[in-house]
């Protein structure tokens, strides 16, 4: 094990955390305010990515282009799938997740049928490498950092700084209250879910060139947003944030060390261990 080595897994943990955080930080904001299980979050993950590796290779547009009509559409479709999905059983906790479910079944079928089952690459327009002393990363990587890094701190503004923000939390503590006081809780939600969902899309585009694209590839990564909240805590976003970087860590250096499959087992160890010593987790403050 060499300095240069250890610096590598440290890095890389740095940016698969950010990527997890990004899809952690909207998963725990839909759960954690509206009280809806989303297991379709993981598959506009994927939908995010698909989209922008087929508008960089099959329509040519460059990946700045690429990332604006992407984020659009995300924010379009998660829209429509709340207003006509999911607001309305909103109140019925079961029969919500059934729907959810129904949401993975379409996503998933509409992009096997158009693009196939076979596994897509994704080439991003930024090539080379960076020499940091000791270690070397593409470009590519330190620009999924860097997006996902920006997109965080906006958002992390929005939420604690902004008046949407405080209308957010409101709706959160206490619906009824939040409406007495003249906020519009039917609306909060639904830009809720539309902003929970985005960052989710936006994880997959600029995670993309990191791994091959499948259309099925969408429950692993809800699984691993479940995860990271359930180490962070329902309702925490900085128990979000911890939670990606614990289980980005996890991957990364038991994952290099040892092979990924102790990493996955490690990683539910840290859950069950979690769940003994504190069940709300490691930052949770709201239950629904």
């Amino acid at each position: 094990m060499t300095l240069s080595v250890l610096a590598q897994m440290f890095f890389n943990a740095l940016i698969i955390g950010t990527v997890y955080a990004l899809l952690a930080v909207g998963f725990n904001l839909v759960w954690g305010i509206l009280g809806v299980f989303n297991f379709a979050h993981g598959h506009f993950y994927m939908l995010g990515a698909f989209l922008a590796w087929w508008l960089m290779a099959s329509v040519g547009l460059g990946f700045s282009i690429s990332f604006i009509l992407t984020t659009i559409f995300i924010f379009i479709l998660a829209a429509v799938s709340f207003k006509l999905v999911l607001e309305p059983l909103q109140e019925n906790e079961f029969v919500c997740v059934i729907a959810s479910l129904g949401l993975v079944s379409l996503i998933e079928g509409v992009v096997s049928a158009i693009f196939g089952g076979e596994p897509r690459i994704v080439r991003l327009p930024i090539s080379g490498l960076a020499s940091f002393g000791v270690f070397v990363i593409s470009y590519s990587r330190l620009a999924t950092l860097g997006i996902s890094f920006i997109v965080i701190v906006v958002f992390l503004y929005l939420v604690y700084f902004t008046k949407f923000g405080r209308a957010v939390r409101a709706a959160a503590w206490d619906p009824e209250i939040a409406q007495v006081q003249g906020i519009n809780v039917s609306k909060i939600y639904l830009f809720t879910f539309c902003i929970g969902t985005v960052l989710a899309g936006i994880g997959g585009m600029v995670a993309s060139h990191m791994t091959p694209l499948m259309p099925h590839m969408g429950f692993e990564f809800a699984l691993k947003a479940f995860i990271i909240v359930v180490i962070g805590g329902l309702g925490s976003i900085p128990g979000a944030l911890m939670g990606a970087m614990i289980i980005a860590f996890i991957e990364s250096f038991i994952g290099s060390l040892i092979n990924t499959t102790v990493a996955t087992i490690v990683s539910f160890a840290v859950v069950l261990i979690i769940l003994i010593l504190k069940p709300s987790g490691l930052m949770g403050t709201v239950s629904k």
